[in-house]
């Protein structure tokens, strides 16, 4: 088994990490990776607006044991159901990780755009702590608890 990601901040990038050393995997980027029929992969990436990135890159060349989305939202249950059904996934299990922002990584419409949902987020107490911080330089939800769910699947 072989995990697979694409990270665009690093978030991602930190979640297969964890997870390679969880199970005893060096997990290889995406664009590294050449798929074949027979690998079986776990594959992680982030969450751009209500797609995963890259994943048909990945999406019938190889078999996908189950997908890490990685999002700024929080997870939800609704959440995890749009993006099965916006990515027409109905066969491979999907593990949403709540990720985070960096401001610092993010340049014009991109930055603009996740500036104005962090800005909503924090007015909602989605997001809490200064302000002024997150906003300039972001914030990280990355943690080793997300990844039990996940890693319990693979396990079992």
């Amino acid at each position: 088994m072989k995990i697979v990601y694409q990270s665009k901040t690093g978030f991602t990038e930190k979640y297969a990490k964890m997870l390679g050393e969880r199970l005893g995997i060096t997990p290889i980027r995406l664009k590294d990776y050449r798929p074949a029929t027979d690998d079986e992969i776990i594959f992680l990436s982030w969450v751009t607006a209500n797609g995963i990135a890259k994943l048909s890159k990945v999406k019938g060349k190889c078999k996908i044991k189950c997908i890490g989305a990685v999002g700024l939202a929080v997870p939800s249950e609704e959440n995890t159901n749009n993006l099965l059904n916006a990515n027409k996934i109905c066969d491979i299990p999907l593990f949403y990780l709540r990720g985070g922002v960096d401001f610092t990584k993010l340049k014009g419409l991109t930055k603009w755009l996740m500036k104005t949902i962090v800005k909503s987020d924090i007015k909602k107490n989605v997001i809490v702590g200064d302000s002024e911080t997150i906003l300039t330089k972001g914030i990280s939800f990355v943690s080793e608890d997300n990844l039990d769910e996940i890693t319990t699947f693979i396990r079992s």
